[in-house]
């Protein structure tokens, strides 16, 4: 396995994880000191509290316990989910801001992990080739989607949304939280990719508002033919949408001028 890979993550047999306990270490020295040190005149009003017995480390070792029910996601030998061991420096970042409970609901209310979220979108917008544009993190795919599709809907509020039939289960049900009545899923191909010939019937039929391209469905991994999407898209002037909640992880592993 490529050493730097492998470094990234804690491993199936725990072998990072003295490295994370030392970077683990120096977050809560680094949150101690900022605490003492803001405003250092000031008396505490706190008094040190003292875990060595008593109910929460009861409950605490109940939980510990309760957590190795788990399925083992950090083990190669476990493949019955998409879901993974996370990196090393994806754990240390959630723990570094989890710890002073920021929200970047406005940017008084987290100014430093706002500013970091604009910088992560403006990296994505390198990766995938925009110039300009705007954005935000979301809770994960399927807020994702259910934004696109609000904004589509408000935007040019009438017209049918298209998607293929493997496509991601959240897609009716965004419909249905939208109340947009009005959607269709389109039979596949034998590489379970959007039949483009049987979109373009359906586009003659009936207006578009939207038709959703998989980038990598869930289920199969189909990438749909974005290609003769966009030629369909010049032909009957709808909204695209491509979803790659799953398959633009790729992208990521290009290396090239954009990595």
């Amino acid at each position: 396995m490529n050493d730097f890979l492998f470094s990234q993550f804690m491993g199936p047999k725990g072998e990072n994880i003295s490295l994370l306990q030392t970077y683990i270490e120096k977050i809560l020295d680094e949150q101690k000191k900022w605490r003492a040190d803001y405003s250092p005149e000031d008396i505490s009003l706190y008094k040190k509290s003292e875990y060595n017995n008593g109910k929460l480390v009861e409950e605490f070792e109940k939980f510990l316990e309760r957590s190795k029910n788990h399925f083992p996601f950090f083990h190669p030998r476990y493949a019955a989910q998409m879901a993974k061991d996370p990196a090393i420096p994806t754990i240390l970042g959630y723990l570094t801001f989890m710890l002073s409970n920021p929200n970047n609901h406005a940017y008084e209310g987290g100014p430093v992990t706002t500013e970091m979220e604009m910088e992560v979108v403006d990296l994505l917008l390198k990766m995938v080739g925009y110039k300009t544009g705007w954005g935000h993190l979301t809770s994960g795919g399927s807020l994702a989607n259910m934004e696109a599709l609000w904004a589509a809907r408000d935007f040019y509020n009438k017209g049918t949304v298209y998607f293929s039939e493997v496509s991601h289960y959240s897609w009716k049900r965004i419909c249905k939280i939208l109340n947009i009545d009005a959607f269709k899923e389109i039979s596949v191909d034998k590489n379970f990719r959007i039949d483009c010939s049987m979109l373009e019937v359906e586009l003659k039929k009936n207006e578009a508002m939207m038709v959703m391209a998989n980038l990598g469905s869930t289920g199969t991994g189909s990438v749909d033919n974005i290609e003769v999407i966009l030629e369909l898209k010049k032909k009957y002037q709808f909204h695209l949408h491509v979803d790659a909640a799953y398959g633009g992880f790729f992208r990521a592993i290009l290396l090239d001028e954009n990595y």
